[in-house]
């Protein structure tokens, strides 16, 4: 036996001995409800890809090395007056507003 069919074994033992390979091989055996699930879900759902989609976005063209950095209440203020700035925060206003809506119910 191989070293690599060694590890394999291993994994394997692990996964029996913390539940996790029953869990999977359900999954795998009922992935065709799964995923029927996960569409009709996301179909319900659609704001979720749009807003994660727009986040994703907006996170891959932030670069943290490029990133101004306030130093005083007076940057802040400065910064709050970009129009995009506007538009980032009152998206976060409005997340925060439906999570706390949401923790409330």
């Amino acid at each position: 036996m191989t070293q690599e069919d060694e590890e394999v074994f291993e994994l394997v033992k692990e996964l029996k001995d913390s539940g996790l390979l029953d869990i999977l091989m359900s999954a795998l055996k009922n992935r065709e409800g799964i995923l029927l699930e996960i569409a009709n879900w996301l179909q319900n759902n659609e704001n979720v890809m749009k807003n994660l989609s727009t986040f994703l976005a907006a996170l891959s063209k932030l670069n943290p090395d490029e990133m101004k950095k306030a130093r005083s209440l007076t940057d802040v203020l400065n910064m709050v007056k970009d129009p995009d700035v506007l538009s980032g925060l009152s998206f976060f206003l409005n997340l925060m507003k439906v999570i706390g809506e949401v923790l409330r119910e």
